[in-house]
């Protein structure tokens, strides 16, 4: 049997008439009723849940109190941690194996209050001869805040080693009349009272276009997936929570400009004209911000690359770093407030709603008609011979801004094969964007050093105007060469990485997306490079 089992009440049923047949029929010890008021919590993103989990916080003080960790299938604890206050980050949790567990869950997202529940839990206990406890019953009744009553539950939750004990108490349960198996469990309930769907956002796309669609109707399917991504992070973004939040943001931001760029003969095109400059300037000021938040992230692993005894003095750069975020972002806030942003999400949203040409072909827009899986194909197999091309041209003696270009054009790539993806087989989608991503990872690291050496530069600059000393400029010169030896890592590596995407075998699958026509899944297909 599981290592819980857990019951609806009836809502006519008597508890108190079933609680005292169940004690007149076993060794049922009563313990005296208490009052409860526990808070659920997860990141936006519902990291704790989808890794089998539930995070209640049950308040013993003003501000902390017992965090616990339970496994959603079986009902068992994970772990319990004893905090001062409601946990914000990993950061906030005390140290110990239970806290580094559950960091490697959160990673850097912020965990928020979703559903308090308050109510009276009583406890029975199933004795043995000797008066131990074997196995327990655990009845709730409980009030989501400002959503309602929930159903009264009865959990069964057994004694390590009394395995016999407690599936003679599941028979006689599974025997009453007025109890139900409770497959959904409280806390999706307390959830749901809450206004929440457990598992309802991701930052992973998850699209499924109608293969029938033309493609005028998938890219505006698109286009309004991507707008609907913008609107859920656009809060969190805001209030800083985390900083994923305006890199979902942003990426949404990204894939529609990318999307975009590829409707020429889809869509309106006065609209694209107007949409493309308006999203390249919402880009734009979301830039900053962003790429502050990359340095804070990124700090902590790059002071592990330089000597020990210089680590203590990158505490001003910390600082600096921290304080220009924070500027940042309150400029970045202002921006999304202003009177053009606000206009360009109204027209936007007006004009997804009804975009005209997606419905049919005109002289601008002749592609519009046509199969989605045609017209997508093609463009997905164009961007992949541009990044075959311009990678082939990559040398070691190539200038930096070759393998710039070719980062972008990768990028450009995937985010056609995610968003169009589901219109052609996954097993040629899924191998093309596994190579990709190994590749831009490289073109990534060699990228990010070269604006991370600029940018600290700069800093550096800064810090000496303010009366930094000696050992914070040796500090960040050692940053730049780390930088350094990290950018030439990843040039040496770009050779083995494009080789392993320059082959016939990714060649023939990007040539079978640009026909448009999916292979049948009983037909699999073994190739070889």
């Amino acid at each position: 049997m599981p290592s819980s089992r857990r019951y609806l009440v009836a809502d006519d049923a008597d508890l108190d008439a079933l609680l005292a047949g169940l004690v007149g029929r076993l060794d049922l010890v009563r313990h005296r009723p208490r009052t409860e008021r526990r808070t659920l919590l997860d990141t936006f993103d519902w990291r704790v849940w989808r890794d089998g989990g539930v995070l209640a916080l049950e308040r013993t003080g003003r501000r902390g109190g017992t965090l616990t960790w339970r496994d959603l299938g079986t009902g068992s604890v994970r772990g319990r941690l004893e905090v001062r206050r409601t946990p914000r980050t990993a950061d906030d949790l005390p140290d110990g194996p239970v806290a580094d567990r559950l960091a490697q869950v959160l990673d850097i997202r912020a965990l928020t209050p979703l559903a308090t529940l308050t109510g009276t839990t009583t406890e029975l206990g199933l004795t043995d001869d000797e008066d131990k406890t074997v196995a327990r019953l655990v009845v709730e009744q409980a009030v989501v805040e400002g959503g309602g009553p929930l159903p009264t539950t009865v959990e069964l939750r057994p004694v390590r080693g009394y395995r016999r004990q407690a599936a003679r108490l599941a028979e006689v349960l599974d025997a009453q009349l007025v109890l139900t198996p409770d497959d959904d469990g409280i806390e999706a309930r307390a959830l749901a009272a809450a206004g929440h769907t457990p598992g309802g956002y991701s930052s992973k796309l998850r699209l499924a276009l109608d293969p029938d669609a033309t493609a005028g109707e998938a890219l505006v399917e698109v286009l309004r997936t991507l707008r609907t991504t913008m609107a859920e992070n656009e809060a969190g973004t805001r209030a800083d929570l985390d900083s994923e939040f305006l890199h979902d943001l942003r990426v949404a931001i990204r894939r529609t400009r990318s999307v975009l760029a590829q409707a020429r003969g889809v869509l309106d095109p006065e609209a694209l004209v107007r949409w493309k400059d308006e999203f390249r300037w919402l880009g734009a000021v979301t830039t900053p911000t962003r790429d502050l938040d990359v340095w804070l992230l990124t700090l902590p692993e790059l002071a592990e690359g330089i000597d020990e005894a210089l680590r203590p003095e990158l505490a001003p750069l910390a600082e600096r770093l921290a304080a220009e975020q924070r500027r940042s972002q309150r400029a970045m806030v202002r921006q999304l407030d202003s009177s053009r942003c606000r206009r360009l999400l109204a027209d936007y949203d007006a004009w997804l709603a009804d975009p005209g040409t997606a419905r049919g072909a005109g002289a601008a827009t002749p592609d519009a008609g046509r199969p989605a899986r045609e017209v997508c194909g093609a463009r997905i197999a164009k961007a992949f011979r541009r990044v075959e091309r311009d990678g082939r041209r990559i040398h070691d003696d190539t200038p930096a801004e070759a393998l710039h270009t070719l980062r972008k054009d990768a990028k450009k790539l995937r985010y056609a094969l995610e968003l169009y993806g589901s219109l052609f087989p996954s097993d040629d989608v899924a191998p093309l964007v596994k190579d990709l991503k190994s590749l831009q990872d490289v073109l990534g690291e060699f990228q990010d050093g070269e604006v991370q050496t600029t940018s600290l530069r700069g800093l550096a600059d800064a810090l000496v105007a303010d009366g930094a000393g000696a050992g914070v400029v040796l500090a960040m010169g050692a940053l730049v060469e780390h930088l350094a030896e990290r950018q030439a890592t990843a040039r040496a590596a770009f050779a083995e990485r494009f080789a392993a995407f320059d082959t016939g075998r990714n060649r023939r699958r990007a040539r079978r997306i640009a026909d448009g026509t999916p292979r049948p899944a009983h037909q699999p297909r073994r190739e070889a490079s």
